[in-house]
């Protein structure tokens, strides 16, 4: 089986928290970062448990306004900004296919997503909440998390 995790709204909130969290402000890149990878890769590894159960309910609205979120994570993570991308990652591009992406809107779009998942386990229990979970995360915040992995991993030194 996979590494022990924590209950999936638990995990989700350590995220929220922790993103949130006004002591972000004062740390230093490294221990910021560093926290943030483990919570990523945290978050990734719960992608990969397909215990949950469909329950065909409508998806509640985002906690968090999109654009009050992203001006608190700027204040909080003052030292992210904007990377390169590719745009397509396949089949292999052989034309222009780079852009540009942004770590804090990385954080911002998976804090909103995870903010519906955890309201829908709230409402609807932690399998229908870890199903809500992997289907998000393969239709949209998956892709904001991986990158933002390889993001951190450039700025910790590692590309």
């Amino acid at each position: 089986g996979l590494v022990s995790a924590p209950p999936l709204s638990e995990l989700i909130r350590s995220y929220l928290d922790f993103i949130l969290s006004p002591d972000r402000i004062a740390e230093s890149s490294e221990i910021k970062s560093l926290a943030l990878s483990r919570l990523l890769d945290q978050l990734a590894l719960r992608s990969h448990d397909t215990s949950g159960v469909f329950i065909n309910e409508e998806d509640p609205e985002a906690t968090y306004v999109y654009n009050d979120l992203y001006q608190t994570l700027m204040l909080h993570f003052a030292d992210y900004g904007y990377y390169s991308t590719v745009l397509d990652i396949s089949p292999l591009a052989l034309t222009d296919n780079h852009g540009i992406a942004d770590a804090i809107d990385d954080m911002a779009d998976i804090a909103r997503d995870l903010s519906i998942v955890l309201q829908f386990s709230e409402t609807h229990g932690e399998t229908a909440g870890q199903y809500a979970f992997v289907a998000s995360y393969w239709i949209h915040w998956g892709l904001h998390l991986r990158q933002l992995q390889v993001y951190l991993h450039s700025q910790m030194g590692g590309l």
